[in-house]
């Protein structure tokens, strides 16, 4: 499985005057550069929370849908050794919360690709991760598909604006904003004495772990 972002946040969860009062900086000398790192301590804290923050669109790619396919190219389907239950069934949406489900789709051996109608799929936008499983009644395409990234899933995923983002995060990346403005390069933890940087670490991570998405 893949994950890439198709259409990236229109801004960031704080904003550049937001850093600039928090960090006491009155002149535009070191805008760039702290509009940089407001994007990096996103990036950080996205990674480690394995969360989405502001409203974006992303896509999944995975080779087939979920239980185990035997191809038959030959014959132009693909037969299942078994069935599962419905919740084997599941496909997991990383990156939540989730917003809703823009499309499904899968290519074919053939290299024909077919768009899922949505009433064949429910979404279920309350888990975390978000999940889509078949429709009662309904199974996953059999259809053969091609080698690699047969099945599609676009999705919107985010907490809404920036006043949806959580506060315990804007605090995580206000703390790793400030950090890396005042330590231009890494700090080295000497002795039996945790440094600033040790401290910063431990802080920005027990803010996060609160709402933090384990990886399964």
């Amino acid at each position: 499985m893949a994950l890439r972002v198709v259409t990236q946040p229109t801004s960031e969860p704080i904003e550049l005057d937001e850093a600039k009062l928090y960090l006491r900086v009155d002149t535009d000398a070191d805008d760039a550069m702290i509009t940089a790192l407001i994007v990096a301590a996103r990036e950080y804290c996205q990674g480690y929370q394995n969360r989405a923050y502001i409203t974006q669109t992303l896509e999944i790619t995975m080779d087939h849908f979920p239980g185990h396919l035997h191809p038959f190219p030959m014959y132009g389907f693909a037969f299942p050794y078994h069935r599962h239950r419905r919740h084997h069934n599941e496909i997991r949406l990383l990156m939540p919360p989730i917003q809703s489900v823009v499309s499904i789709s899968y290519t074919d051996h053939t290299g024909k690709t077919t768009t899922l109608d949505p009433s064949t799929y429910v979404v279920d936008t309350d888990s975390e991760p978000g999940r889509v499983v078949p429709a009662h009644g309904t199974w996953w395409p059999t259809d053969c598909l091609q080698p690699v990234n047969g099945v599609r899933i676009r999705y919107v995923a985010g907490y809404g604006d920036i006043d949806a983002v959580p506060k315990s995060v804007k605090q995580a990346m206000m703390m790793l904003i400030a950090h890396w403005y005042e330590n231009r390069e890494a700090v080295v933890v000497s002795g039996y004495r945790p440094s600033v940087g040790a401290e910063i670490d431990f802080a920005v991570r027990a803010l996060l772990s609160m709402e933090r998405v384990m990886p399964t």
